[in-house]
């Protein structure tokens, strides 16, 4: 965001916002529940027992390996589609990358996560670091993870400093009903100070949720290789969920809902989704509304198959309003999936 970036020209310490998980239309952390549209590559990062429930209408593997990237405003990135327009010169200026890869194997679940926020002030040029190795593991009716975390600073002549983190959480999914609930926790965590002139240092601030969803039409039971979901006879099912994000010190809250239906019983099936969230802190506020659709994400499995959507969000800050839009497509073959998301600002 512009406005963040504005105001970390006069700062000392930049406290990092919390960006989307994915590019490719992924709404938010879905916090807590993790269900529907985060249940992939990168959720873990908000939430680590996300590892062990992921395909919400489709049944568990034994083996069920995901990859994700997102490049926003990224050098390579903006070289490629400068085409399409301008890009603000610094101190107006920031790019985000992460790249993540996780697998599940029966029950245990592994996970490596990178994330990078680059910054080009007036005077100054500072990156940060998030590395985050994790594991999760799914019983009958929960799921736990954990990730420890190195967060990092670095800049121009001036060298590197780390400091550690966690975030935990669990997933819990009673038997015979159609109802999930989850909670994940983070720790917060400041850099050493760099010295010299220029930024000292990042914060990253503590962070909780606490989400639920309920199936329509799908009911929890335990599977071979964790909790699983038993689909009934009804042409069309459906999640439904609510998640409360809360962010220490900064005064962010995030209220998100979304939901995820799919119709058909053989042949092509067709999958929806929608969501929407209202996030806000201090005197900023931003309303974000997406949707797609996923073939084949039901009773059958297309192999491979294409899924795509929109999101389009609207931002309200002290220099008054401004929108984005975020379009793209996900490929799954085989069990991998590559998130490939455009975003434009």
């Amino acid at each position: 965001m512009v406005w963040w970036v504005a105001v970390a020209a006069a700062q000392d310490v930049i406290e990092l916002p919390e960006e989307d998980v994915l590019a490719s239309l992924r709404l938010r952390a879905m916090g807590g529940a993790i269900t529907g549209l985060a249940e992939s590559a990168s959720a873990n990062l908000y939430n680590p027992a996300a590892l062990g429930l992921r395909r919400p209408l489709a049944p568990q593997r034994p083996f069920d390996p995901d990859t994700a990237l997102q490049a926003r405003d990224h050098p390579l990135v903006t070289e490629l589609f400068s085409l399409f327009g301008t890009e603000p010169s610094a101190p107006y200026r920031s790019s985000y990358f992460q790249l993540a890869a996780n697998v599940r194997v029966a029950r245990l679940g592994f996970t490596g996560h990178w994330r990078e926020t680059r910054v080009v002030l007036a005077d100054d040029e500072v990156g940060s670091f998030l590395a985050s190795p994790g594991i999760s593991y799914s019983g009958d009716t929960l799921v736990v993870g954990a990730l420890p975390q190195v967060f990092g600073i670095q800049a121009a002549n001036r060298g590197m400093r780390a400091t550690p983190a966690l975030t935990v959480g669990t997933l819990w999914c009673p038997k015979g009903t159609g109802l999930r609930v989850g909670a994940r926790a983070r720790t917060p965590a400041q850099t050493p100070e760099l010295g010299g002139e220029g930024t000292q240092s990042v914060r990253l601030p503590a962070e909780a949720s606490l989400g639920a969803s309920y199936g329509v039409g799908l009911t929890n039971t335990p599977g071979a290789y964790g909790p699983d979901r038993e689909r009934s006879d009804a042409p069309i099912v459906g999640l439904i969920s609510v998640d409360l994000v809360w962010t220490g010190d900064s005064g962010d809250a995030v209220v998100i809902g979304e939901g995820i239906g799919s119709a058909g019983t053989s042949g092509a099936t067709v999958a929806a989704r929608a969501g929407t969230e209202v996030w806000t802190v201090r005197d900023h506020l931003r309303w974000r509304l997406g949707g797609g659709w996923l073939p084949g994400r039901g009773a059958v499995e297309l192999d491979p198959y294409v899924s795509w959507g929109l999101a389009g969000e609207v931002i309200h800050d002290p220099r008054g309003f401004g929108w984005r839009l975020v379009v793209g497509g996900e490929i799954y073959a085989s069990g991998p999936a590559v998130g490939v998301g455009l975003e434009t600002w």
